[in-house]
């Protein structure tokens, strides 16, 4: 239990040491834009609730693993904001735009491998998280940038 006044500080608790790895860890690894960023889902207590930011990229084609049949046009990828739901306007104009490459594990297959219900499975199918937090790279003008995910975690 943290005592009043602490804080708590996400840590990375997965690291491969290739790409290689990192694209056998992966549900899937897509190329593609992220043609959107808005506030997205909010877990925990309602006083201090946990938030996501919610990205939609734009498939432009699956590299390795698959996305289900529904999502072949477009994912909904989420990204928590540990510096809280004000920060979504940074993670948005960082993000927004941006073509890259990003791997990704299915939040439904995650429920599942938790052993969690068929519903919560389903609710949760149409959602994506990094890998690691740092799990995508984009080009910048000729340039491969590894992401910063704009939070002080990373």
């Amino acid at each position: 239990m943290l005592a009043v006044g602490s804080s708590l500080n996400a840590t990375q608790a997965e690291r491969y040491s290739s790409i290689a790895e990192l694209t056998s860890a992966a549900d899937a690894v897509v190329r593609g834009s992220v043609v959107s960023v808005r506030p997205g889902r909010t877990f925990g207590n309602p006083a201090a609730p946990f938030s996501y930011a919610a990205a939609t990229i734009r498939i432009g084609g699956v590299l390795a693993g698959g996305v289900r049949w529904e999502e072949r046009g477009a994912l909904t990828l989420e990204l928590p904001l540990f510096d809280g739901p004000e920060s979504v306007g940074a993670v948005a104009s960082e993000l927004t735009g941006a073509e890259g490459v990003f791997f990704l594990r299915s939040k439904g297959a995650s429920a599942r491998a938790a052993g969690m219900s068929s519903a919560l499975q389903r609710a949760e199918a149409g959602y994506y998280r990094l890998v690691t937090f740092g799990a995508m790279a984009w080009d910048d003008d000729g340039c491969t940038l590894a992401a910063s995910v704009a939070s002080s975690a990373t």
